[in-house]
């Protein structure tokens, strides 16, 4: 088989001497010769790339003789979702369990998540002190109406400057004059795409999950 035929001759790298390496090159020669000569040249390939020295008892002028051959990356498979975003990959799991959990205590609401406020207008209201819009992890529409919001994170995270900007949101317009009666503020109902009303008398939920 192409890989065990290339492991033989890794294994014969341990029982040359260095000169024998480092002059003829005549181990370097057969591995590429044969790789030229298979049809599994891509797994053989990435078996001889593997370092010597890391073999045991390998010469390390071997090790240096092998490392010269030129190589491309081996070929791997797609990196699967979340592989190394492990925070990322945490706060989807935490979103996942919310919405479980919100469905299970309000069956008869419908859930619409990463919502943003907006003013009356239908854009993206913004804090007079940051410039930023407030997007809300969950919100539960009913009626044509927004009744219940909430907030999804972890344990003993701060979200006191996330709260203070939608109050903020909620009394001051864009360019820090007080909201007035007609001034509400809304989501966009995605299911109807008209503007859902949200109550600045309702407050955000924090969840906090593990």
């Amino acid at each position: 088989m192409p890989f065990a035929y290339a492991a033989l001759i890794l294994a014969l790298a341990c029982t040359v001497s260095p000169s024998q390496v480092e002059a003829n090159g005549f181990l370097l020669g057969a591995v590429r010769g044969y790789l030229g000569r298979t049809a599994a040249a891509g797994v053989a390939r990435a078996a001889v790339r593997a370092p010597v020295a890391r073999v045991a008892n390998a010469p390390p002028s071997a090790a240096r003789a092998l490392s010269k051959a030129p190589a491309k990356a081996p070929l791997t498979a797609a990196p699967k979702p979340c592989q190394g975003v492990i925070n990322k990959c945490d706060g989807v799991r935490r979103e996942v369990i919310a919405q479980r959990l919100i469905r299970e205590r309000f069956p008869s609401e419908r859930i619409q998540s990463e919502t943003y406020l907006r003013n009356r207008e239908g854009s993206i209201a913004l804090d007079p002190k940051t410039g930023m819009g407030r997007r809300i992890d969950y919100v539960n529409l009913s009626d044509g109406r927004v009744v219940r919001r909430f907030e999804i994170t972890a344990q003993h995270v701060d979200k006191a400057p996330q709260l203070a900007k939608e109050r903020r949101i909620f009394r001051y317009r864009a360019d820090g004059s007080p909201r007035q009666s007609g001034d509400g503020i809304f989501v966009r109902d995605r299911e109807t795409s008209q503007l859902a009303p949200v109550s600045p008398a309702s407050h955000t939920e924090v969840m906090r999950l593990h």
